[in-house]
């Protein structure tokens, strides 16, 4: 169940009812992954939930703490939201003055607007460039015609061949005559000079209003009451949205909630029910998993899971142990360059299993045949499972089968079709495959790898000797080379 009072974590954090920082380290990675588990393991809830849960993990790892001690800044401020005093509601946009350029039209019947076919392709490529086009805004805006009519006047098509000659000057063969034809529509173009509509240039950001080109005249805000009242303050179900509003309607005297004044606010926090609401988040809590009651009755305790702090410090294990193999990504040793293999990411922070790749890509050549049409057509080619480290060696192989594998004697053949009166053989035809194994073997990353032969080798020896050689460097290196298993076998002929 979701209800009215219920945010994301994210939202709550940025709004200041947790901090970013742990008072008992300042070590980055561990302030990483514990204020990351905070914020997932409480989800979406209360503000109070997460204000409570961030003081106590801020207190220490293992530390028991009563609803007393988490009286602070954070959960007097969550009040304030829990109470109801701060909503989210809705205020009205602030109202700029336009600076851009303001086209006055006759009409804005839609029969009568046109625009240029691919108006916001050029201004992308224009401002790739840099290039000066704000004289031309008016024909981006569009042109408005007589009726329903498709031609431009003199005038106008004065104005758009201006604008191509520019266009021309500047991205030349990106340039084709389709892209100024014009057609009916409403669109929006955004440039490095603002947005461009139907009624010219608005350069206002997007929580203000423009006087000439419009806006949205209200906005969603979390409001409170200079007299700190309460305006919500029933926490209802609701259904699954984003941006619930408890105000819907701007109420006049509200003002917006500002981050940088929480201090001032936290002053109207009551200290009876603040507590009172800590001791519901922690209940809730506690039912939730989130949190462990160590003692029972009057100053009760609670602390956050000891399993959950496993998970931090292996989080950050990991995390240290990852750093601490870095070498300098792209150093090239024999052949083998230094890069990033399987990466996961824990609360912002990359854990990188590094290895070393073939800098070089590497194929083989295999052989493959097609029987009764040459190329690659259908039935399909078979692989013979000939696999060449040289396309040349490929490229000769195939030619002498191809050679012997048309028969001489058209009665030995008895696959065979006429053709302009003239037999034809059909027979099977060879031909190669270039097959990329790059990615089929990486040395680990604390190995030396100076010792390891170059992946060209490394290749000739699979090739070579099969699993007999990869069973000799397999704590070494991860080889995937399984259809070379049969040269482990070698048949004695009695």
């Amino acid at each position: 169940m979701q209800y009215s009072k219920h945010r994301e974590a994210k939202t709550w954090q940025e709004l200041g009812l947790m901090g970013d920082t742990l008072s008992y380290t300042d070590e980055e990675i561990m302030t990483s992954q514990a204020l990351g588990y905070v914020k997932h393991t409480v989800g979406k809830a209360n503000p109070m939930d997460i204000a409570v849960l961030y003081s106590i993990v801020n207190k220490g790892e293992g530390v028991e703490v009563t609803a007393k001690d988490l009286i602070n800044d954070y959960t007097r401020l969550a009040s304030l939201f829990e109470s109801g005093i701060i909503v989210r509601g809705r205020v009205n946009t602030k109202k700029v003055k336009c600076d851009g350029i303001h086209i006055e039209r006759e009409s804005n019947d839609y029969g009568s607007q046109r625009r240029l076919n691919y108006g916001n392709y050029l201004v992308q490529e224009l401002d790739k460039r840099d290039a000066d086009y704000y004289e031309y805004i008016d024909v981006l805006s569009g042109f408005e015609v007589e009726g329903y009519s498709s031609y431009l006047s003199e005038e106008q098509q004065a104005r758009l061949d201006k604008f191509k000659e520019l266009c021309y000057a500047t991205l030349s063969s990106l340039c084709k005559e389709s892209y100024f034809q014009i057609y009916k529509g409403v669109h929006t173009v955004k440039s490095r000079y603002g947005k461009i509509t139907w009624t010219g240039l608005c350069t206002r950001k997007t929580d203000e209003v423009c006087s000439v080109h419009g806006g949205n005249k209200e906005r969603n805000a979390w409001v409170l009451s200079p007299d700190m009242q309460v305006l919500s303050g029933s926490n209802y179900p609701i259904s699954w949205t984003s941006d619930h509003l408890n105000i819907r309607v701007v109420r006049e005297g509200l003002t917006e909630y500002n981050k940088m004044l929480a201090r001032t606010y936290t002053k109207h926090a009551d200290y009876k029910t603040v507590l009172k609401q800590i001791n519901k988040a922690v209940n809730r809590m506690f039912k939730r998993d989130v949190l462990l009651q160590t003692t029972e009755g009057r100053g009760r305790k609670f602390k956050w899971y000891d399993h959950t702090w496993r998970r931090v410090q292996e989080k950050r294990t990991q995390i240290m142990a990852s750093n601490s193999k870095k070498r300098k990504l792209g150093d090239v040793v024999n052949g083998w360059i230094y890069s990033k293999g399987s990466v996961t990411e824990s609360f912002g922070m990359e854990i990188v299993n590094y290895t070393w790749k073939p800098k070089d890509e590497l194929f083989t050549y295999d052989i493959r045949v097609n029987y009764g049409k040459t190329g690659y057509s259908s039935p399909p080619a078979c692989t013979l499972g000939m696999k060449f480290l040289n396309e040349q060696d490929a490229i000769e192989y195939i030619q002498q089968l191809n050679a012997i594998s048309m028969p001489k004697n058209p009665q030995v053949c008895t696959n065979r079709k006429v053709k302009n009166d003239t037999l034809e053989f059909v027979a099977p035809r060879y031909n190669y495959q270039a097959v990329s194994v790059t990615d089929r073997m990486t040395v680990n990353a604390t190995v030396e790898v100076e010792i390891i032969p170059t992946p060209q080798q490394c290749l000739a020896y699979i090739q070579s000797k099969g699993n007999k050689w990869i069973e000799m460097y397999e704590d070494k290196m991860w080889i995937d080379f399984t259809g070379y298993s049969a040269l482990n076998y070698t048949e004695v002929s009695a």
